[in-house]
């Protein structure tokens, strides 16, 4: 299992089997009309199984691919592809009984292994490693029990952390820093914080022992504050603040208050919506909502339009942290988000929702 798996770039191509469902979407998987697609879906039954492949429409070259028992899509099987524009492969994940298992590998669009390591039943499992666009050695993790890390090299080859202990940072493209904190005795510990283009803070956060404790506040990019509350145990306690790009506030959640019904409330006696089923919709995409950030690649932003039963209606990605796999994973799910809807002037109201996604390399 821990071998490698020997792999030439090719070009697959569109295999057209009858019948066939075809889907058109748009750059973030929504239904679309042609005129407005980038990519393309083909549902077919090819050999007694079923397969699903989406198309880039500009060259017809496979985004991704995968093979499921029936026509209701209820298991994967196999392993799960996906692919640059370009024909490289970007990324394959086996399945085993619908459940990730086996040895996973990732690539850069240059063809430069990007991480590999084991899934075992939906859990990665033993040390994944990890490398920069270059080729050098990124970042090893060991995920036997806790999840440890292990250690951490900068691009030019020095390496920050060490045994569990340390500190791991991450830049730009541009040279500018991204994220940075402190590891002891594999544990993040003390003030993580991440940063936009341009060095303002975006967020800011206290560890202890891997669990979000003390002040957490995040900033819109244009420096004005967006929330701040306190954490104890990981989890939100006490009144956190929300605020407009603008500076003004726009609503405290009351995190000591059980129901969904009355854990915020806008100022002037209105309600925004409140997620009911965020925590299983996570699960599902793979990795936290919640800002603990640490070992982060970057951050999704998705606007939500619900109706006014607070059910999910369309979405669009506003912001990405340039993590594809991630944004692919919140797009397949995000449909399935529910809400108590907002209260505007005594009436329920429909509307747009910002969401912000942070994800990691584990």
């Amino acid at each position: 299992m821990k071998n490698s798996i020997l792999y030439i770039a090719f070009s697959l191509m569109a295999i057209h089997t009858f019948p066939q469902d075809t889907t058109y979407l748009d750059a973030f998987w929504v239904s679309a009309p042609k005129i407005d697609a980038t990519y393309y879906r083909l549902f077919s039954e090819e050999n007694g199984q079923w397969v699903e492949r989406d198309y880039f429409i500009k060259n017809d070259q496979v985004q991704s691919q995968s093979f499921y028992k029936n026509r209701g899509k209820s298991k994967i099987i196999g392993a799960q592809t996906w692919w640059y524009e370009n024909g490289q492969m970007s990324q394959r994940i086996p399945f085993e009984k619908g459940k990730r298992d086996g040895l996973a590998e990732s690539w850069y669009e240059n063809g430069q292994l990007e991480a590999k390591g084991l899934w075992k039943n939906n859990e990665k499992e033993g040390i994944w490693q990890y490398w920069y666009p270059g080729g050098a050695k990124k970042l090893e993790v060991d995920y036997t029990g806790d999840i440890k890390p292990l250690n951490f090299w900068l691009e030019n080859g020095e390496q920050t952390l060490a045994n569990g202990n340390g500190k791991i940072m991450e830049y730009y493209a541009s040279g500018e820093k991204k994220y940075e904190g402190s590891v002891e005795d594999y544990h993040r510990t003390g003030n993580w914080k991440v940063f936009y283009p341009g060095g303002q803070m975006m967020e800011s956060v206290i560890f202890e022992k891997d669990m979000t404790t003390g002040l957490h506040q995040y900033w819109y990019e244009n420096g004005q504050l967006e929330y701040t509350g306190q954490r104890k145990d990981g989890k939100k306690t006490g009144e956190w603040h929300f605020y407009t790009e603008e500076g003004e506030l726009a609503y405290t959640e009351y995190t000591n208050i059980q129901s969904p019904l009355f854990q915020a409330e806008y100022t002037l006696g209105n309600r925004p919506p409140v997620p009911l089923n965020m925590d299983k919709i996570s699960k599902e995409i793979g990795f936290s909502n919640e800002a603990l950030i640490g070992f982060q690649e970057g951050y999704i932003r998705v606007k939500v339009f619900i109706d006014k039963k607070g059910n999910y209606q369309k979405h669009k990605v506003v912001a990405t942290g340039g993590y594809r796999f991630a944004q692919n994973m919140i797009e397949q799910h995000i449909h399935k988000v529910r809400f108590v809807p907002s209260i505007k002037n005594f009436e329920h109201t429909e509307g747009w929702v910002d969401m912000p996604f942070y994800f990691f390399r584990f």
